[in-house]
């Protein structure tokens, strides 16, 4: 590809690594045997359907649970699920087959951890996947602090941990 001109907004994306995508969906997956993919918020704005306009389709397959087979189901979800974790991890490993093992978590911890690294190294480096850990320490005691030298992100002037309100609104779910 072509240099972009410095300081050109093509030039600040490609130097932070960031990608212009904006997509507004969400996505769960439960027991690798029920998705949800669509736009809708889990609230009564986004479900009344009275007023956004949203969508969501759900997946499930019967008798592919997690209860009636003692173990996660292999079927279509699961395989769905998987494509996913080696798209966004850039890795393909047995492993991610079972993602509640500890060998899974700690497989995706160190690639995640890699690839924040990589991100915040200021060299180009090409990371693994795109997929990094939010950027903050949680103690044991549920206390949540930055990580040193960390207290916005680094190519924005966005906080890491957010702002402390003393105002709640009265609608929540709006």
């Amino acid at each position: 590809m072509e240099t972009p001109a410095p300081g050109s907004k093509a030039g600040v994306l490609r130097d932070s690594k960031r990608f212009m995508i904006y997509v507004h969906s969400k996505l769960m997956i439960v027991d690798d045997s029920l998705a949800i993919v669509g736009s809708a918020n889990i609230n009564q704005r986004s479900l009344g359907g009275s007023r956004d306009t949203e969508m969501a389709v759900s997946v499930h397959q019967e008798g592919q649970t997690y209860l009636s087979l003692g173990e996660l189901p292999r079927e279509e979800v699961a395989k769905f699920r998987l494509r996913l974790f080696e798209e966004h991890l850039g890795v393909q490993d047995e492993r991610l087959i079972h993602p509640f093992a500890g060998s899974c978590v700690r497989m995706i911890q160190q690639i995640t951890e890699k690839n924040w690294q990589d991100f915040t190294s200021g060299d180009d480096v090409r990371m693994t996947g795109h997929a990094v850990p939010y950027p903050i320490d949680v103690q044991d005691d549920g206390t949540i602090t930055d990580l040193p030298g960390y207290t916005n992100f680094p190519d924005t002037s966005a906080a890491i941990a957010g702002n402390k309100s003393n105002y709640l609104p009265m609608k929540l779910t709006t």
